[in-house]
């Protein structure tokens, strides 16, 4: 591994023009997630939990597949195959290349998360408090037989925490996770569009994945089983218990073993991928 490289991709990858999208999610998650809470809290004149923000961003089935967008999308100048980057891979072995581009994703994946923390307490922590417990903002919001509870929900579902994360997981172990699921998700979608990127092109690579994602997305809508062959649904502890009953739906630690195994799996076909391409100088490649 070459601390250089990683930390130059990583560079690179902070100062791209694509992170104006960034500006554009947190803008978004101010505006419908961060704001309603505070709204809700004053309303309520109850504090928040400092974790529900940011669990709202990785937790809500509405917001989760926004931040993966956005982040494939900063990401899609990765990994660089140009002229030089031909020759630094030349120079330093084709899996040693590969593994470099898979540690600075899995870096930039760990960041990216941490801003979204960040960026959450920043807006809500004068609002919060820190013992391990659920605020009664998120407990009222999914109290759907009180109206005024029920129509705050209805306004602003961007801010809702899944109430079968509240009733089953207290919020620190829900943060921790939730986040490792979110990185392994985000880091297999990076895989997949790094992969197909240098397979084919980066339009397939991006397109691909989004394809993914969307239809991980439309099943979760639908509420058909299929979810669960999708990232999207496993990467979130919601959806894998029953909202008011002790009742396992679909048990999380198999969302743990399928999402590690599509990454191990995924990091096999892009060392097979890298191996077997023809890189030419000038940025030309061939099978």
């Amino acid at each position: 591994m070459k601390t250089g490289m990683i930390r130059s991709l990583f560079i690179s990858w902070l100062k791209n023009d694509k992170q104006v999208f960034s500006l554009v999610l947190f803008i978004w998650l101010y505006m419908y997630v961060i704001s309603p809470l505070k709204t809700c809290s004053e309303y309520m004149q109850q504090p928040l939990c400092f974790t529900e923000a940011f669990m709202s961003f990785i937790g809500n089935g509405f917001c989760m597949p926004l931040v993966a967008l956005a982040f494939l999308v900063i990401s899609i100048d990765y990994p660089d195959i140009s002229g030089n980057a031909t020759f630094v891979l030349s120079r330093c072995g084709r899996k040693k290349w590969y593994n470099n581009q898979l540690f600075f994703l899995i870096l930039a994946v760990i960041v990216y998360l941490l801003f979204l923390f960040v960026f959450s307490i920043i807006f809500t922590g004068a609002y919060s408090f820190v013992t391990n417990g659920w605020s009664n903002v998120i407990i009222n919001l999914n109290k759907e037989s009180i109206e005024e509870y029920r129509q705050l929900k209805i306004t602003y579902p961007f801010a809702v925490t899944d109430l079968s994360i509240v009733n089953h997981f207290r919020p620190y172990t829900a943060l921790f996770y939730n986040t490792i699921l979110a990185i392994l998700m985000l880091v297999f979608h990076g895989q997949l569009q790094m992969c197909l990127s240098v397979k084919f092109n980066k339009a397939v690579g991006c397109i691909s994945s989004i394809a993914i994602l969307g239809l991980g997305l439309m099943s979760w809508v639908a509420s058909d089983k299929l979810k669960w062959f999708f990232p999207l649904a496993n990467s979130t502890i919601g959806w894998h218990y029953d909202e008011l009953y002790q009742k396992t739906l679909y048990p999380v630690e198999y969302s743990f073993v399928y999402m590690i195994a599509l990454n191990v799996i995924s990091y096999i076909i892009g060392v097979n991928i890298v191996q077997k391409k023809q890189f030419y100088l000038g940025g030309n490649t061939y099978d």
